[in-house]
């Protein structure tokens, strides 16, 4: 169950940053006037353009979660077949 566990992990990474997509995406800044937040020393100003870079983001990080998850399937298939010493002509459809 190691893809299942891994995919969970990443799920939950995903979910995290949904959560932080939403709310940023939830500040009005089409006015034009920056969202700033200042504390622990350190302020973020939320803009229009961060908006748009978060979204992209999470494109991107939704896809990186398909394809680890769909390689390490197919690595795990690859490593079976191996393990097991079988032959192309060996294989089957079948479950």
């Amino acid at each position: 169950m190691e893809i299942i566990d891994e995919y969970n992990r990443r799920k939950e990474d995903l979910n995290s940053f949904y959560t932080l997509l939403g709310y940023i995406d939830g500040i009005e800044v089409h006015k034009g006037i920056p969202l700033i937040y200042q504390g622990n020393g350190a302020s973020l100003s939320v803009e229009n353009n961060m908006q748009k870079c978060m979204k992209a983001h999470a494109i991107m990080m939704l896809y990186n979660l398909v394809e680890s998850t769909f390689n390490n399937c197919v690595q795990q298939i690859y490593d079976a077949i191996h393990d097991e010493h079988l032959k192309y002509d060996e294989l089957s459809d079948m479950l």
